[in-house]
């Protein structure tokens, strides 16, 4: 009976080559999903500054709106178009429970 030995190879060095070929086809495919998180996020982040921006213009028009609302001059004829007019000297009411809680 005739046996067959192939040529026999160090069983450490098929061990190095199997989990070197392992890591790299690992770290080729966590490669690929570490790209597409971080193009992602970078997408993420280019829409949340462009609402950034929006909200920005939409506050100061507001801030805009109120201080022409609370300038003076505009109060004035804002005033008069409704009809009112502006005391120099109010006379406020107080309420009894306002007046018996004040000390002497």
């Amino acid at each position: 009976m005739t046996v067959i030995e192939f040529k026999k190879r160090e069983l450490k060095g098929n061990i190095f080559i199997a989990s070197t070929i392992t890591f790299i086809f690992a770290s080729f495919i966590g490669g690929v999903f570490l790209y597409n998180e971080v193009a992602a996020l970078r997408q993420d982040v280019a829409s949340k500054r462009t609402v950034l921006a929006r909200a920005q213009v939409l506050n100061a028009e507001l801030k805009n709106d109120m201080y022409q609302f609370l300038d003076e001059a505009t109060q004035e004829s804002f005033l008069q178009s409704r009809g009112l007019v502006s005391e120099k000297h109010p006379n406020y009411s107080e309420t009894a429970s306002a007046v018996a809680t004040q000390r002497p």
